[in-house]
């Protein structure tokens, strides 16, 4: 979890990769309206979240079921948008990846094709409440690193394991 430009997806992937889980980008679960209204520049409200926090609730729920274990890529910046997120599932693991500022305005303006833009990265950053049950990873490190240290967490004898 963490804001956009942090690099949540590309640690998830290559988290998914190492652990052989599946992986899921929360930014697949938006509706045109949602990526319409963020490419415009446009913050989102709780109210336009709701839905697309209940599709990927859903969709976690249902890939549990299947027996998936899943690393999850999501901006997840609000204490009750984790609790809508990991509703009825055991034990998630929450790592929250963290950058400066001027780490996140480089990665976003190289980045292209993305719908969320630099100008709203200040709202995110406004908007993130500091998650006090996840694991904190400076994500201004290299991805080795960062998976390393995600990797020594999770398999940790006082961490329970990932659902």
């Amino acid at each position: 979890m963490g804001v956009s430009g942090v690099g949540k997806t590309t640690i998830g992937l290559a988290l998914a990769e190492r652990l052989g889980y599946t992986f899921l980008d929360a930014d697949a679960f938006h509706d045109t309206t949602n990526r319409a209204k963020m490419a415009s520049g446009r913050a989102l409200t709780d109210t336009d979240r709701m839905p697309w926090l209940d599709r990927i609730h859903a969709h976690l729920i249902d890939q549990r079921e299947q027996g998936s274990s899943i690393v999850l890529a999501c901006s997840a910046l609000k204490k009750r948008y984790r609790d809508i997120l990991f509703w009825s599932i055991p034990n998630p693991q929450i790592i929250w990846l963290d950058a400066n500022t001027k780490t996140l305005q480089q990665r976003m303006g190289q980045r292209s094709g993305h719908f969320m833009p630099l100008s709203l990265l200040q709202s995110q950053c406004d908007t993130l409440e500091t998650p006090e049950e996840a694991l904190r990873i400076d994500a201004n490190q290299s991805i080795e690193s960062i998976l390393q240290n995600i990797i020594a967490h999770i398999e940790s004898p006082a961490t329970a394991p990932l659902s």
